[in-house]
């Protein structure tokens, strides 16, 4: 049983319900700890969650000020993990993001505990689609971005990628192991339902990286066609103007804040259609959560998404940023039943055969073994140990 020190970037806090938790189901082969800053959970203080073998450590940064934030969060995972490792030494520890991933590579520095970066989003783009109009301080923030990305990635032991060709073109990542497969979404705690609440579903943030405006024009387009249908936006965006007057008064648009991840799930257990499209996407768990509430899907083809979903299969792909795309393939699944339900069949069988918490388990577990015994991937001319949902490289 490997000790594994995880850190997450955050805000998000731990889920309430365990099963919900991917440390739920690490815990059949591992133990450890989690570094994380929330928001929204007042009644959890600096380590009081445990789900099974796997204890909380949170701080609530966002009391600070925003510029504060990122300094305050590195040096409490740094100083935590230092601290933790003395009592029982990790073996090794796991970073998602770039934040996190600065925290492991100081503490590696420190402490040569083997390191797994694991990416949320493609590097080549982040930042370039935070709004319409690409402006010098979002290819500042962009070229930055993978300035810093770099020493993170020198730094790693191994990668766990989104899809394959996620760190295409980042130079750093060429000497990296790696795996593939997918992020723990917990589908079998959601049961399908028969309720179709007729309308049109977009979950996530930020909404011009997800390509809410795309989705608002096409839902113009096809807007008169299906009279009973509505559109659904929900999620966080602090300047809705911009999505306001591509609204133009449609009552039938609906914007709402950002809601707990249960209340997420009860809208896609009873939507018509989950819409994702991203103009940037390394996965999109909202996708498996979806297939899990047997539910049509209509995407994107962008970057991981057509790993995920496969076109008149799975769901339906639209070319990223098409609005008269986006139009058609909406139309054909509200148009026609069969395709609908053969879509969500499909997925609903799809997603519990390769993408379910169980396969994720198995599929970290791989990869923790890999890292943890090179020796024997080393003998065993170990270039790639195959995966149904991943490929591992050495």
């Amino acid at each position: 049983m490997a000790q594994i020190l995880y850190i997450l970037p955050g805000y998000v806090p731990p889920e309430s319900d365990p099963q919900r938790d991917q440390f739920f189901y690490l815990s059949d082969s591992h133990e450890g700890d989690v570094l994380l800053s929330v928001w929204g959970r007042g009644d959890l203080a600096d380590t009081t969650l445990r789900v099974r073998n796997f204890r909380y450590h949170v701080t609530h940064s966002e009391k600070l000020w925003s510029r504060l934030r990122p300094l305050w969060d590195v040096l409490f995972m740094v100083s935590r993990a230092l601290s933790l490792h003395r009592r029982n030494r990790f073996d090794v520890m796991v970073a998602y993001g770039t934040k996190p991933g600065f925290a492991a590579l100081i503490i590696k520095w420190l402490t040569g505990i083997k390191f797994i970066a694991e990416m949320p989003g493609t590097p080549a783009v982040v930042h370039l689609y935070d709004q319409p109009r690409v402006t010098f301080r979002a290819r500042f923030r962009n070229r930055l971005s993978r300035c810093l990305l770099w020493p993170v990635l020198r730094c790693a032991d191994h990668v766990h990628l989104g899809y394959p060709g996620q760190l295409d073109g980042c130079a750093a990542a060429r000497r990296l192991s790696s795996s593939v497969f997918h992020y723990c979404v917990p589908v079998s705690t959601m049961q399908p339902t028969d309720v179709d609440g007729r309308f049109l579903l977009f979950l996530g943030f930020p909404w011009y990286l997800k390509g809410v405006d795309v989705l608002i024009k096409a839902f113009h387009r096809i807007a008169k066609e299906f009279p009973e249908y509505r559109l659904k936006i929900v999620g966080h965006c602090p300047n809705r103007e911009y999505f306001e007057k591509l609204r133009n008064g449609e009552d039938r648009i609906e914007f709402s804040k950002g809601i707990p991840y249960s209340a997420a799930l009860e809208l896609i257990s009873s939507c018509s259609v989950l819409v994702l499209p991203s103009r940037t996407e390394s996965m999109g768990r909202v996708l498996l959560e979806a297939m899990a509430f047997r539910k049509p899907i209509v995407a994107s083809d962008v970057e991981g998404i057509p790993y995920y979903i496969k076109h008149e299969e799975t769901g339906l792909l639209f070319e990223s940023g098409n609005v008269g795309d986006l139009a058609l393939q909406l139309k054909r699944v509200l148009s026609d039943g069969n395709l609908a339900a053969s879509l969500a069949k499909k997925g609903y069988e799809t997603v519990h055969e390769r993408y379910s918490e169980v396969r994720f388990a198995e599929q970290f577990n791989t990869m923790i073994g890999e890292v943890l015994t090179p020796q024997r991937a080393a003998t065993e001319g170990s270039t790639a140990v195959e995966t149904e949902s991943g490929r591992m490289q050495a």
